[in-house]
């Protein structure tokens, strides 16, 4: 059923504020989304719906996992957006970001870089509400309804592992845990030289931090505690190996600041 953002943030129990200006001014015109927190609501979906033209609305609720998934559709535009700017030693490897989002710098201040880039004018899905005791949004590729929505957020490594055991895999947030193979494990019991204790899955300022991590080519594993400062704390009795979910990433879209 298809519902209005007031009321379908309302169904799914998510808290939504419906923003009264831009979340990011220089682009007005376009949807905006991110995360607020301010006393004494705490935390809530901010959402800057941009011109008459773009349309939001929620396709699907689930009250009892606090989520719903919502589509956006907006026509291509072009928009400028402001990111602080890098330093130097960053520049040559932020501009070649750039090219392959295909975007643009328009000028620079002494803070920060104005980008133009444009909108991809597709019909875009978003699965959004609460994964534990916090808020996440979550761009997937498809998905109407937010069990679907679910199976779009899995890697193909996910998946076949699913299909091999059900309920075998262990998720924290944006990292699924996938129990390693006989002869994984066993090169592991081989090399253990190669483990290392205490590690970020990937930097940043919330980090998800694994007891024990080593990896095998590009192809990461872990055992362990694996804990975070907004979900549960996971324990994974064997090695695991390691994959982020499917989530699209969106750069340099404005609003869209978030990572789960």
């Amino acid at each position: 059923m298809v519902r209005s953002l007031p009321d379908g943030f309302r169904s799914a129990l998510v808290p939504l504020q419906l923003a009264f200006v831009p979340l990011e001014p220089t682009a007005r015109h376009v949807f905006q989304m991110d995360l607020a927190t301010a006393a004494p609501t705490g935390q809530r979906i901010a959402i800057w719906r941009g011109e008459h033209s773009n349309d939001s609305t929620v396709l699907d609720v689930d009250s009892r996992l606090r989520q719903l998934v919502l589509a956006v559709r907006e026509p291509r535009r072009r928009f400028h957006h402001a990111i602080p700017k890098p330093s130097n030693a960053d520049q040559p490897g932020a501009i070649d970001r750039l090219l392959d989002s295909g975007s643009r710098l328009a000028r620079v201040t002494a803070e920060s870089w104005v980008l133009e880039s444009s909108t991809d004018g597709l019909d875009r899905r978003y699965l959004v509400g609460f994964d534990d005791d916090h808020l996440f949004i979550a761009h997937v590729a498809w998905g109407d309804r937010v069990r679907d929505a679910h199976e779009a957020l899995k890697p193909s490594v996910v998946r076949d592992a699913d299909l091999r055991k059900s309920g075998g895999v262990m998720r924290q947030g944006e990292w699924f845990f996938i129990p390693a193979r006989p002869q994984e494990r066993l090169h592991i019991l081989r090399h253990p030289q190669a483990v290392h204790h205490d590690v970020e899955l990937e930097p940043g300022a919330r980090p998800h931090v694994v007891a024990e991590w080593t990896e095998q080519g590009d192809v990461e594993f872990a055992r362990g505690l694996v804990t975070h400062a907004d979900h549960r704390t996971v324990t994974l009795p064997a090695w695991h190996r390691v994959a982020k979910n499917a989530a699209i990433v969106e750069e340099p879209l404005p609003g869209l600041t978030w990572v789960d």
